[in-house]
């Protein structure tokens, strides 16, 4: 046990924190904090506390890794050292990207950036794992990975969805990124693919490149519908428009137009100047009439087109 401990802290002691990553942490948990102890009255540190005892998840881990990130001398991320199947992988994903992600929802201008970031991170976590395949392209690796794409992608465009919904052009923008994000997520599974053939192991990776199609094929889809939104003014296709407009079409090719009457009439022989009123009986034949005890020029109920017309 002991032994493990010392390996895990040895481990541990070669992460490194970014430096741009610790000041975005700071910068926007400094301007929360200050925004609720106004409202509150409230102490700095008592917030800060109060605020991470209200996660769901990892609420000590997550207090620890924020006291010593404060004083400069452990990561808040894991990110640059752990893969996937690591031993701190998991962490990076459900603490220390948890926490960035919450002070980056905080900040309206920079969460979309912070949605891209971590679909990046999976992107070159992939890169990597292609660098020595031998090593590190197992089954369980690449199966987390994957996952943790699929998680980004899911997220991404959760937040998209609640924040765009009304704002259809930054909405596509975004899409579209998306759409080039996850191609170049296709191209690392290409690789591992290749790499993988090598190594004699393929099942995992056939279900996830279907899963990734499958992903590109729901963004391509809800682009697509956007577009066709921003097309027709911002208006959602509506099934019950498209009936009624088929019903409306249908209508009117049902109507006799001006040629069908004129033709209709003159190929009876009788003659019909404009403003004049059509008779009834000129679309029914002398057999017709006779079947139905008529004399020539009785009135009939007609229907459109010459269709036989029924007695009242």
């Amino acid at each position: 046990m002991d032994r493990d401990i010392k390996k895990a802290l040895k481990s541990f002691s070669k992460i490194s924190f970014p430096e741009k990553e610790k000041n975005f942490v700071l910068k926007n948990l400094e301007r929360y904090a200050d925004e609720i102890d106004s409202a509150s009255g409230t102490a700095y540190y008592k917030t800060i506390f109060s605020l991470f005892l209200r996660q769901h998840t990892a609420v000590s881990l997550a207090v620890f890794i924020f006291i010593f990130s404060m004083a400069g001398m452990i990561p808040v991320s894991f990110a640059m050292n752990s893969l996937p199947g690591e031993i701190f992988y998991p962490i990076k994903l459900s603490v220390s990207e948890q926490v960035l992600g919450f002070f980056a929802s905080i900040s309206s201008d920079s969460y979309e950036s912070w949605d891209f970031a971590v679909i990046d991170r999976r992107i070159n976590e992939g890169q990597l794992l292609t660098e020595n395949p031998k090593k590190y392209l197992t089954d369980n690796r690449i199966d987390s990975l994957h996952s943790g794409f699929a998680s980004a992608i899911i997220s991404a465009e959760s937040n998209f969805d609640k924040k765009y919904a009304d704002k259809l052009n930054e909405a596509d923008y975004y899409y579209s990124v998306l759409e080039q994000k996850i191609n170049r997520y296709e191209n690392v599974i290409s690789k591992i693919n290749e790499s993988d053939n090598e190594l004699g192991s393929t099942e995992s990776l056939k279900k996830i490149s279907q899963d990734t199609q499958n992903i590109k094929n729901r963004v391509v889809a809800e682009r697509a519908r956007i577009q066709s939104m921003i097309s027709n003014g911002n208006k959602e296709p509506d099934l019950n428009d498209d009936i009624a407009d088929k019903g409306k079409t249908e209508n009117q090719n049902n109507q006799p137009n001006d040629n069908n009457v004129k033709n209709q009439i003159n190929g009876g022989g009788v003659e019909v100047k404009k403003g004049d009123r059509v008779p009834e009986d000129v679309f029914v034949s002398e057999d017709e009439k006779i079947e139905n005890n008529s004399e020539p020029g009785d009135k009939q109920n007609l229907a459109p087109h010459g269709n036989k017309p029924t007695n009242n």
